[in-house]
């Protein structure tokens, strides 16, 4: 008897263990997606352009705390995976975690006719370890689904039309997989923008960049909240960009080539003509100059690919210490600038990480929403070239990069010396420059000494001196400096000489 109520008190305890066990798994479980609910937005997106609206759009909307979100996964990077009712929503979006960065945004398709309101949206999730080729249905859980004003526009006045639907991607399998971005140094380099603003925001926000990186790249107005012709670094754009506007929350756009001739402008009003590496590609949209752009002294080069704009050009430059601004053309008319801080590719397709405004002030009126760093593929959907940025209709049409020399070099006229010419050289980057290329050459009427070169290393924000060998001549000469390091930089002067003795030397 005692054993058979043993018996039946042990399994008494088993069923009492296991329904503890397993409450507290649901427990952890609903836990764990309490916690997950507040690291994911969801949103449908409501276009409010002033030429075209469409509420409760078949766009949808998905921003994340990166950095909570990994470390609920316990995991430092990963590739998040999304499957809906509409099939497969978020694609082996990459995550990890990336200074300053707090938020990572992304868009995607609701499956839905645009006017039907969501208001709660089941999902599947998974953070993978590696992307996939394929992602099936599995256990949802529901989310809330906000309204997100979209409002971003400025390059051109045309009228705007609403993107076409994201279209499901198809992986390559043999596909290479990577990921490059930018540390995000200052907050100071994404400010809310004014009404159709964004090309002389992306250029601002495009300097400031520079200036927090570079010792010795500086512009002379503060990047903060501005309007036309007031004394901030965008009004001031604005006002060179030739932008009409009334308010923050009234004003048209720019097209590429104003952009360009008001960001050259104010770099040579201001001291700043030989501080740049200028690039572009693209042309044939928003008046994109076609070849080679010189203004105000200062040449952007064209290096476009049969007038179009690539992913490995954009992504050269990010490598290549420049910074890449971005116009996009929305659908069948209107544009957006951003700023490009990342990109990478994920089993073969582009993708790249960029900040804006989504909002630009005429539906926030105060100035406090729509910043934002997002992520969005862009394969070539429609075969013709150009890279679409989400969907088949919206195209990356032209785009900008800019850096600093990397090497300032300054004749020095207090080098008086016997036959020598001396040249100061500045590490203009903030990282150290290894095995510089430089020569030395003076033309006229030389006899000795018409040619020096060698090499120097020199650490970041440092300054050295290279002088020439012995120089003996007689008459006006030209002394043109080479360095190179990256890019080419040069310096020219001129001089007086009388044999072993150089007069007048001065900086063309």
């Amino acid at each position: 008897m005692k054993k058979k109520i043993l018996g039946i008190f042990v399994c008494m305890l088993m069923i009492a263990t296991t329904l503890a066990t397993a409450f507290s798994a649901a427990s952890n479980e609903t836990s764990k997606q309490t916690a997950l609910a507040d690291l994911l937005t969801f949103g449908q997106v409501d276009f409010l352009f002033t030429e075209e609206t469409q509420k409760d759009s078949h766009w949808g909307y998905l921003s994340i705390k990166v950095k909570e979100f990994l470390q609920q996964h316990q995991a430092e990077e990963g590739y998040l995976n999304i499957f809906t009712d509409a099939g497969w929503i978020i694609q082996n979006q990459f995550l990890n975690i990336v200074e300053n960065q707090d938020e990572l945004s992304m868009f995607f398709n609701l499956g839905v006719e645009p006017g039907e309101d969501i208001q709660l949206l089941s999902i599947h999730l998974e953070l993978l370890s590696e992307p996939v080729r394929y992602f099936k249905d599995g256990p949802r859980t529901e989310y809330n689904v906000e309204t997100v004003p979209y409002n971003a526009g400025g390059l051109s006045d045309k009228s705007l039309s609403i993107p076409d639907y994201i279209k499901e991607l198809e992986f390559i399998p043999t596909g290479s997989t990577y990921d490059y971005t930018k540390e995000n140094l200052n907050a100071n380099e994404n400010i809310q923008c004014a009404k159709n603003q964004c090309g002389p925001m992306g250029v601002a926000n495009s300097l400031q960049y520079l200036e927090n990186r570079n010792i010795f790249f500086s512009v002379p107005h503060d990047h903060v909240i501005g309007l036309y012709g007031d004394d901030s670094l965008v009004g001031q754009l604005d006002e060179y960009m030739g932008r009409v506007t009334s308010s923050r929350t009234s004003g048209g756009g720019v097209m590429a080539d104003e952009l360009m001739e008001g960001k050259f402008q104010y770099l040579a009003d201001n001291g700043l003509t030989h501080s740049l590496v200028n690039k572009h590609q693209g042309t044939g949209y928003f008046d994109m100059p076609v070849g080679d752009f010189t203004h105000a002294g200062i040449t952007s080069k064209d290096e476009s690919v049969n007038g179009k704009v690539t992913f490995d050009w954009i992504e050269e430059q990010l490598r290549n210490c420049q910074d890449v601004e971005v116009g996009i053309k929305w659908g069948s008319g209107g544009g957006h600038v951003v700023r490009i801080y990342g990109c990478g590719k994920t089993l073969g397709l582009p993708y790249l990480r960029y900040k804006h405004d989504r909002l630009q002030t005429h539906h926030d009126l105060t100035d406090t929403a729509g910043l934002e760093e997002a992520q969005v593929y862009i394969s070539d959907l429609d075969g013709d070239g150009m890279p679409n940025w989400g969907s088949a209709s919206n195209e990356i049409v032209c785009a900008w990069s800019e850096s600093v020399q990397p090497i300032i070099l300054k004749l020095d006229p207090v080098f008086l010396k016997l036959a020598k010419v001396r040249i100061r050289i500045i590490n203009n980057l903030g990282k150290d420059l290894r095995e510089i290329k430089w020569s030395i050459d003076v033309d006229g009427l030389i006899f000795l000494g018409n040619h020096t070169d060698g090499t120097i290393d020199l650490p970041a924000g440092k300054e050295d001196a290279i002088s020439s060998n012995l120089i003996l001549g007689f008459g006006p000469a030209t002394i043109t400096v080479m360095a190179d390091a990256v890019y080419h930089t040069s310096a020219k002067g001129s001089c007086f000489l009388f044999g072993p003795l150089v007069f007048n030397l001065k900086e063309k």
